[in-house]
């Protein structure tokens, strides 16, 4: 039989197929680009050991990538947006927005006739989930923080102000609050700004009500 003859509409699918594939929430080594910086390195060795537990494979992978451990954290080297990991963290946030702004996916959508996925979204909710089972208590967290913002506007709190919020609803010390809070931090969930209070990541705060879909047990 003849091959068909390649379409505008069957090329983009395939050009699109190829974005997706390399998407973090599809691709182990794009999923540890987009939460290495910073990170704990034998936190991420546990959470990546196909990647990280060889000392021969980890060499290989972090030179590659563009990455070093210093003081025991994974850190991007310098000039890291010249090398493979810093092409592939910036081509994944750049696409994220994309198919993820309704301009650009609905013209999308009308070229190929078919729903095409959020990546953006689909990404915060694999963390959401995956935040859940390492700890359902730091979920229920955010949905408390999400609910006090919504009424004061106001996403940037300090540890004080979150333990205030959170003390009608769950008994927690300090500590545990550290505990809780640098958790959701390795999912890159929140950010901690320069006056030491913590925010809402960008994304979160575009798609906070997907934390309405995530149930505590």
């Amino acid at each position: 039989m003849p091959e068909e003859e390649p379409t505008f509409e069957t090329e983009l699918e395939n050009l699109l197929n190829a974005f997706y594939a390399i998407m973090p929430t599809a691709n182990r080594i794009s999923q540890f680009i987009m939460l290495a910086e910073g990170q704990d390195f034998e936190t991420m060795r546990e959470a990546y050991p196909e990647l990280l537990s060889d000392k021969k494979t980890r060499d290989k992978f972090l030179s590659i990538l563009g990455y070093e451990i210093e003081n025991g954290k994974i850190k991007e080297v310098y000039r890291f947006y010249e090398s493979l990991g810093g092409a592939i963290k910036e081509g994944t946030s750049r696409f994220f927005k994309i198919p993820g702004g309704d301009e650009y996916r609905n013209r999308i959508i009308a070229a190929l006739l078919k729903e095409i996925p959020n990546p953006e979204l689909e990404w915060l909710t694999f963390r959401l989930q995956a935040l859940k089972e390492a700890d359902g208590g730091a979920i229920a967290i955010l949905k408390i923080w999400k609910a006090v913002a919504k009424e004061t506007r106001n996403y940037d709190l300090e540890p004080k102000e979150i333990l205030e919020a959170l003390k009608d609803w769950m008994e927690l010390n300090e500590e545990q609050l550290k505990d809780a809070l640098d958790l959701i931090m390795q999912y890159k969930l929140i950010t901690k700004t320069y006056s030491e209070k913590y925010a809402f990541s960008d994304e979160l705060k575009r798609y906070e009500d997907v934390l309405d879909d995530i149930e505590v047990e």
